[in-house]
């Protein structure tokens, strides 16, 4: 039982979590008006709804392409693929390890260091990161009173961007003084491990070098936004399939700003957490129906859940890895 509990208190504290953040909703609305929603849905806006939803993820992962090109030149399925294995990585464990897991699958299908392709996979995340200086300069347009909650995610995701932004100027520019930073969180390491580790700061480090080519940072640019608007059709067709028609400005801000909540430790499959965020941004925020939104967000959350599971189990397939290696990643990750 010791065992047991040691082996998987990250996913058990986390389920915990997110059972109890559904029943703190399900305090909050009504079930029975929430259900009579799903009488109205439009089965043709979820397909296109859908549709976007993917493209939205195709297109991050041909940013993701673009930034791997000075390490490796990747076709255009295998880097979907890849993307989507971990993503699924994402929901699967519970302290949002799909980013290292990108690294992972890469040295397992092409022999490359972690070292070498997790600089990418930092700059890439960095960017879903940037859309935060957007929502701040969409405030005046979308609310005049922002709830507090709001503004405190606002502020926490803007430190964390303005964290990564840092990292990554040190690395550029003052690659010595970065490494020295990034080794004192790994200070209380045994002496064995802390060297190795250091070793991999320093590679790491090197590698953010990839970064100072303006092209890639232009084309990454562009592709984030393009993104980002895509994210703001999807959840826009997914309301008007359920019958209601929402501002492009509302969805354009409510949405990124729950996707940018995601890089957040969240329960497995974002369970209760997406739940709880979206009716702090539509309802609290923009005082849409908290049972639509509820009834939009309940359904969006199965389907899309349903198309990463199964996007991430064709790509790990497709890529020759299996769900055990997706997997052993939590436990890597402890």
């Amino acid at each position: 039982m010791i065992n047991f509990w040691q082996k998987n208190k990250q996913l058990i504290i986390s389920l915990v979590v997110g059972i109890i953040l559904i029943a703190l909703w399900l305090r909050f609305i009504d079930v029975k008006k929430m259900l009579e929603y799903f009488k109205e849905i439009n089965l043709w806006w979820v397909i296109i709804s859908l549709v976007i939803y993917v493209s939205a993820y195709f297109v991050r992962s041909i940013r993701w392409r673009v930034i791997l090109k000075p390490v490796t030149n990747t076709t255009i399925v295998e880097i979907f693929s890849l993307f989507m294995a971990g993503m699924f990585v994402n929901y699967v464990v519970p302290i949002r390890a799909g980013e290292l897991a990108k690294g992972y699958f890469l040295k397992k299908t092409r022999k490359i260091t972690m070292s070498k392709s997790l600089p990418t996979v930092f700059f890439d995340k960095m960017m879903d990161l940037l859309p935060v200086l957007l929502l701040f300069i969409l405030i005046p347009f979308v609310a005049r009173d922002i709830n507090p909650i709001v503004m405190q995610l606002l502020y926490i995701l803007l430190g964390i961007f303005i964290f990564f932004l840092l990292i990554i100027i040190f690395c550029i520019f003052k690659k010595k003084y970065a490494s020295n930073i990034l080794k004192i969180f790994f200070v209380w390491l045994p002496k064995k491990w802390r060297l190795s580790v250091n070793n991999f700061i320093e590679r790491f480090v090197e590698g953010m070098s990839v970064i100072k080519d303006p092209k890639i940072i232009t084309i990454s640019l562009a592709l984030t936004l393009l993104a980002v608007l895509l994210d703001s059709l999807y959840i826009l067709t997914m309301f008007k399939a359920f019958g209601f028609q929402m501002a492009f400005v509302v969805a354009l801000f409510g949405y990124t700003l729950v996707n940018l909540s995601y890089i957040l430790p969240t329960p497995p499959a974002q369970i209760g957490s997406n739940e709880a965020i979206f009716v702090i941004v539509f309802t609290l925020l923009f005082g849409i129906d908290r049972n639509l939104v509820s009834a939009t967000m309940a359904f969006a959350h199965l389907v899309s859940g349903t198309i990463i599971f199964l996007l991430g189990f064709l790509s790990l397939n497709w890529l020759g890895l299996n769900f055990s290696q997706a997997l052993n990643l939590r436990e890597k990750s402890q």
